[in-house]
């Protein structure tokens, strides 16, 4: 069952692939991996990546957060595997401030790359 929702409508902090709309929009990655085998290799990347934890997770859900290098804030970061569509879904999201700059964006973006060639190895 899937728990990320839409971004906020107007957001300048946040991108989700359950937003349809530019600029929250965010292109899902697909997957040919089982769901454990692609968890493992989305658990692993998350892992090697600076400032984050881990906070929640089941077998097709990963909920961590990123802290900001220099200030310390806080984002939140969410992960659900479809498995009926096998895509990876994503929404990364400031908890502070009005803007981000595109930090979230990057971020969702290079999880998702990161993602799509570290699946390709395994596949």
């Amino acid at each position: 069952m899937n728990r990320i929702h839409a971004c906020k409508k107007n957001s300048k902090n946040c991108v989700s692939t359950f937003n349809q709309e530019k600029p929250l929009h965010i292109h899902p990655a697909s997957y040919s991996s089982t769901e454990g085998e692609a968890m493992s290799i989305m658990k692993e990347l998350l892992l090697s990546m600076d400032r984050v934890s881990i906070e929640e997770e089941d077998t097709v859900y990963i909920r961590c957060i990123f802290q900001t290098k220099w200030l310390r804030f806080k984002d939140d970061v969410e992960i659900w595997f479809d498995a009926e569509n096998k895509k990876v879904h994503i929404k990364s999201s400031s908890r502070m401030g009005y803007s981000d700059f595109g930090v979230n964006r990057k971020r969702a973006e290079r999880i998702l790359q990161s993602f799509k060639e570290k699946e390709k190895q395994h596949v």
